[in-house]
């Protein structure tokens, strides 16, 4: 009989513990082995003996995964620096200068790499080879698909130059096991330092250059629960206890969750000009200082159940093992960066794709922003 349940319960259970520890990090390892109760004169050897049968189940998947470290701090961390990368949405910061307010919108998507991106040209499966091999790699990313800003000029009203801007952003994704959402608010200031210039027919606008700052908000959540396979037929097969046939029924799940929430003050100082009275041009260079926090947890587990026991036998505990792993990291908290945006500008409407590169972090951003400036 231990041959048999351990060869069937030992892969269903490997191929859950190779779904967690291919991608992530055991953390802790738990058996609850079954429990029989019963009149059957041999209830306290089957109970004996599949208590130590769970419980070899368990030093094996420790030998297996402790080489596995507990808690992936730099893929965590990577996680909420992206959180940060990801806040400039619907960003207005190309078209500064307009006379009374602007409204934007679009996507912003932040994500940081393991390796910088020279390094990932060099030697593209040489970064793949050690992302599969590595217990732990900064690497994250961070989606805001829906963005909005308005920008009022205060010159009239307070100080000349001066810009405020209010920013928004929301997005809730529900598929099938898996659930993205995300809140992002904040408020931004700008001053223009120079004012523009437009050289004759405004074939020519140099937009003069801006400084700016602000606070934003953002939180977001990962979180789905779907089945593992467990690789046989119908999820139940048959074993013999002691000339009985018995019902072996295995589920096996995975869940994993990521709570991101990060406070960002953007430092930057932007110029743009506008060529041909269409194409635009910004440059521009900062800080972004981040604060907050990102924390991981993720479990697998598997029950396995006996039926069609003897009359004189029943089953009063399942038997179960589980695997869970967590940690949690902060972002880092002064990240340079360099930015850039080629866009359009058609009478009042413009298009910008904005981009973003933080050296030190190996972090990026991405975006697209449509709006409207009077």
């Amino acid at each position: 009989m231990r041959d048999i349940v351990m060869k069937k319960l030992f892969f269903c259970f490997l191929i859950l513990s190779l779904t967690v520890s291919g991608t992530l990090f055991a953390q802790e390892i738990r058996n609850r082995p079954p429990v029989f109760r019963g009149e059957h004169e041999d209830i306290d050897d089957i109970n004996e003996e599949l208590a130590k049968i769970f419980n070899d189940l368990e030093h094996e998947l420790r030998e297996e995964l402790g080489v596995m470290i507990t808690s992936p701090q730099k893929l965590i961390g990577a996680f909420a620096n992206s959180s940060v990368f990801a806040s400039a949405g619907a960003t207005q910061r190309g078209h500064a200068g307009y006379r009374a307010f602007a409204v934007s919108a679009g996507p912003m998507i932040g994500f940081q790499l393991p390796v910088s991106p020279i390094d990932l040209v060099k030697d593209v499966d040489g970064v793949m080879d050690n992302l599969l091999t590595e217990s732990d790699v900064a690497l994250g990313a961070n989606v805001q698909l829906i963005n909005a800003q308005i920008g009022i000029n205060l010159s009239r009203f307070l100080l000349d130059g001066l810009y405020v801007g209010a920013r928004v952003g929301f997005m809730n994704l529900p598929i099938e096991d898996y659930n993205f959402s995300t809140l992002s608010v904040g408020g931004m200031v700008n001053y223009q330092l120079i004012k523009r210039i437009n050289l004759p027919l405004r074939f020519i606008q140099w937009r003069g250059i801006n400084i700016g700052t602000g606070l934003i908000y953002q939180t977001s959540t990962l979180d789905f629960d779907y089945p593992l396979e467990t690789e046989l037929e119908d999820g139940s097969e048959t074993i013999e206890v002691f000339g009985h046939e018995v019902s072996v029924d295995t589920e096996a799940n995975m869940h994993m969750k990521f709570n991101i929430k990060t406070y960002t003050i953007p430092l930057e100082v932007m110029t743009s000009i506008r060529l041909l009275w269409f194409l635009n041009l910004a440059v521009g260079a900062g800080v972004d200082i981040g604060f907050g926090s990102a924390s991981l947890n993720v479990g697998g587990s598997m029950v396995t159940n006996f039926t069609n026991l003897p009359e004189d036998m029943e089953q009063s505990r399942p038997g179960s093992i589980s695997i869970s792993m967590g940690g949690s990291a902060r972002p880092t908290v002064l990240n340079p960066k360099i930015i850039a945006g080629l866009g359009l500008s058609l009478g009042p409407v413009i298009l910008d794709f904005p981009f973003t590169y933080y050296p030190s972090d190996n972090g990026f951003n991405f975006g697209i922003t449509v709006g409207v400036v009077f």
